[in-house]
């Protein structure tokens, strides 16, 4: 069994296969017949409280939704304040409307629906946010600022992200790379390109598609 590990504050990237497997251990179904673990402070997560759990771990998709309609709602449903929520809007950037933003926020453009859930995860104050590719859908200018708002909000947290870009990975401290849900390579970006492994083959063949793309 192959082992990986991060330290408090650390962000690892993982660098699934071109259909995003990247199967962790669960209570049932395929998964929890596999070999392997995800710990949490040296426990097995399948042995921890799943309330507790959900407090110390928090995930962010793409295409993040929102529990409730209104900041006075969603205050309540996050177990805080108005005035916690509002300052923590402010901390990422975040102008939403005060009247709300509709059923799971999709009345908000989706830079600024990211943008108040990075707010979310600074009331909640998680351990661990596990971040799957929240930027991927945007376009780069929104990118940008989703992004700025993400590293104020995940500063000193342990962030895990299911990357498919290079420069995701690249910015990463580790690199976990999980062909078909496997772990082959576990290692600081730099030291997996030297290795001239899968990584480095990953980079190169994403560098070669930037170079097309831009054109002569």
């Amino acid at each position: 069994m192959t082992r990986t590990s991060s330290r408090q504050g650390q962000v690892v990237r993982l660098n699934a296969d071109r259909h995003g497997a990247a199967p962790v251990t669960g209570h049932r179904g395929p998964a929890a017949r596999r070999r392997g673990a995800v710990l949490l402070g040296g426990v097995d997560l399948r042995h921890l409280d799943q309330t507790g759990l959900r407090r110390r771990v928090v995930l962010l998709p793409q295409d993040a939704p929102l529990p409730a309609a209104l900041p006075a709602a969603l205050a309540q449903a996050l177990g805080a304040d108005l005035g916690a929520l509002r300052a923590a809007l402010a901390e990422v950037g975040a102008a939403p409307p005060v009247d709300g933003w509709g059923p799971g926020g999709r009345a908000l453009p989706p830079g600024l629906r990211q943008q108040v859930a990075l707010a979310q995860l600074l009331v909640l104050d998680p351990d661990v946010v596990v971040l799957d590719e929240p930027t991927s859908a945007l376009d780069p200018t929104t990118a940008a600022t989703v992004e700025r708002a993400a590293a104020h909000a995940l500063a000193g947290r342990t962030v895990v992200t299911v990357a498919h870009r290079l420069a995701t990975a690249l910015a990463a401290d580790r690199v976990v790379v999980l062909p078909a849900g496997r772990v082959v390579e576990h290692g600081p970006p730099a030291a997996l390109l030297a290795a001239h492994g899968g990584f480095s083959e990953l980079a190169r063949a994403a560098s070669g598609e930037t170079q097309r793309s831009a054109g002569p």
